[in-house]
């Protein structure tokens, strides 16, 4: 397969600060580390990987374990949408077509109801983009749909 370079031969990193809740967030894991550590928790109730996986939640964004927190417009989550967007403005002439992956946040499974993918939807479509230009991977039921899917966007449909 064809891999395309990357412009300026470079990754385009977007850095994004912790707020004060997610710090907070922090906080509570050192001290639930702490707990751990010292044998004063039950490993089916609190675990290190169990640590792991909320640190990776909240540094996505504290919705995902709040779901009625307040959003951080400085988050990753809001950067990632303004990136997405201006590519797409740039690109629009020529079709563009962006792939963006996401292992957390999918619309089935998640217990609190907040998603990255709706999320990301809603906000592109608030932003200008025809909610038709957006298609996820999990919107194919079997393979054809999934083939159909990638014929449409190799098509710049």
């Amino acid at each position: 397969m064809d891999i395309p370079e990357l412009k300026d031969g470079k990754y385009n990193i977007i850095e994004s600060e912790p707020n004060e809740q997610v710090k907070e967030y922090v906080k509570s894991f050192v001290e639930r580390a702490r707990v751990i550590r010292n044998g004063l928790v039950d490993p089916s109730e609190d675990n290190m990987l169990k640590i792991c996986h909320d640190a990776k939640l909240v540094s996505t964004d504290i919705r995902m374990l709040e779901p009625d927190a307040e959003p951080d417009e400085e988050g990753k989550l809001y950067k990632c949408v303004n990136q997405i967007y201006k590519i797409w403005k740039d690109t629009t002439y020529m079709k563009g077509t962006q792939v963006v992956f996401s292992d957390i946040g999918v619309p089935s499974g998640e217990k609190n109801g907040f998603n990255v993918y709706s999320f990301i939807k809603t906000e592109l479509i608030n932003k200008g983009i025809p909610e038709k230009e957006i298609c996820f991977i999990h919107d194919a039921k079997n393979d054809i749909e999934r083939e159909n899917m990638f014929q449409d966007v190799r098509n710049g449909v």
